[in-house]
């Protein structure tokens, strides 16, 4: 799930772009949402999220930033992609 929530607000942050005041509202809350889903053990117990060893937590984290510089490398050569709707 720390995979899902962190590739997940980075491609919100990446469509999001350019940034304004009500777009970074957005991002900040959906980064606080999930931070909020994951600080309380009753809403880690609803969603079944569980708190795993460190060790594989260093591993998802690492994949989660290798993930976040694939799609920003992505982004940048391809600017258009996302906005037209075409590739190329």
């Amino acid at each position: 799930m720390l995979a899902l929530f962190g590739v997940g607000l980075w491609v919100l942050t990446l469509i999001a772009r350019p940034l304004n005041a009500a777009r970074i509202i957005l991002v900040a809350g959906l980064g606080a949402g999930l931070g909020l889903l994951s600080a309380f053990p009753f809403t880690r117990r609803i969603f079944s999220l569980q708190v795993r060893p460190v060790n594989v937590t260093l591993v998802v984290l690492s994949v989660v930033v290798v993930a976040i510089a694939a799609l920003t490398f992505w982004r940048r050569q391809a600017p258009g992609t996302l906005k037209s709707g075409r590739v190329g």
